[in-house]
């Protein structure tokens, strides 16, 4: 009986430490789900991209992914132009996914014209392996397809960056997604090599990004009144509003006010509030649906 009795207590602790040893198991996740958890709490609910094998673990990510829709195009300049005008439509930030070397430098067009029109648009890239970056090396291309995106578009982005050390994805994400779409906004980069969209983290331990505390705004009162004087002697005025209305988040509220007949922009007046989605177009395509897309 007593050898029954320490047997039974044995099992029981060998139970004890499975379960203690599953539930740590359960707060690791993989790096790339985890980007797109990052992302869609941003706000972003669809993600364009073209699928690469240097961002194979991020698409299968953005695939499992609940809360984002994903939306295959078929080439890189086509997904990075639809990620921006679904920023500028929805008023967020935008973001698209593609792979490395020709994959990102097929997406520069879009981050220029971001850059440019101070759209928030954040462009996720495949990298090589770590252990194949050619770093200092000398040579031009160690990695299968590398291109060191970085150099490339850092003056057309606010922010680019390669990750490096799994740890701080959350940090580089998290500053990368502000940055986007605070301030004066435009395009960010971030750039993660293969190995580390595969490696395992733990979420409760990594460091997160602090914003530095917000300027305030200029005083405007002098120069409103100012535009309101010269706009009271013109004899013919006319408003001409565009997407700087929208970036400011004012477009619902520009409007005709008295006689003044203010004109608004396509950009402003036109485009819809809320961005359609595939599935509502297919839904129009098929006849299934009497509203627009």
């Amino acid at each position: 009986m007593d050898s029954l009795w320490f047997r039974g207590q044995r099992y029981r602790r060998i139970r004890i430490d499975f379960c203690y040893r599953q539930q740590l198991m359960s707060d690791i996740k993989r790096l790339a789900d985890y980007v797109f958890e990052l992302v869609a709490a941003q706000g972003v609910r669809a993600v364009f991209l073209v699928a690469g094998g240097g961002s194979m673990y991020l698409v299968d990510a953005l695939g499992q992914n609940p809360d984002i829709e994903f939306v295959p195009t078929h080439h890189e300049q086509a997904a990075s132009i639809a990620a921006e005008a679904y920023a500028r439509v929805t008023g967020g930030l935008g973001c698209a996914l593609v792979s490395t070397g020709p994959g990102g430098t097929n997406a520069i067009t879009a981050v220029a014209g971001a850059w440019i029109e101070s759209v928030p648009l954040l462009i996720i890239s495949g990298q090589v392996k770590r252990a194949d970056l050619m770093g200092n090396s000398g040579v031009r291309q160690m990695g299968v397809q590398e291109v060191n995106i970085v150099p490339v578009v850092t003056p057309i982005t606010k922010y680019a960056v390669t990750i490096r050390d799994p740890s701080e994805i959350r940090y580089e994400l998290e500053k990368a997604m502000h940055l986007a779409t605070s301030g004066r906004r435009g395009p960010v980069w971030v750039d993660i090599p293969l190995d580390v969209q595969a490696a395992s983290i733990d979420p409760a331990s990594l460091k997160g990004f602090e914003p530095p505390a917000k300027v305030l705004a200029a005083d405007l009162a002098a120069d409103v009144a100012e535009i309101i004087a010269k706009l009271n002697i013109a004899e013919r005025p006319v408003v001409l509003a565009g997407h700087g209305v929208r970036l400011a988040g004012a477009a619902d509220n520009t409007e005709s006010r008295g006689t003044l007949p203010a004109t608004r922009s396509f950009i402003c007046s036109n485009w819809r509030k809320e961005m359609p989605t595939t599935k509502c177009c297919q839904r129009q395509r098929d006849g299934k649906s009497k509203n627009t897309c």
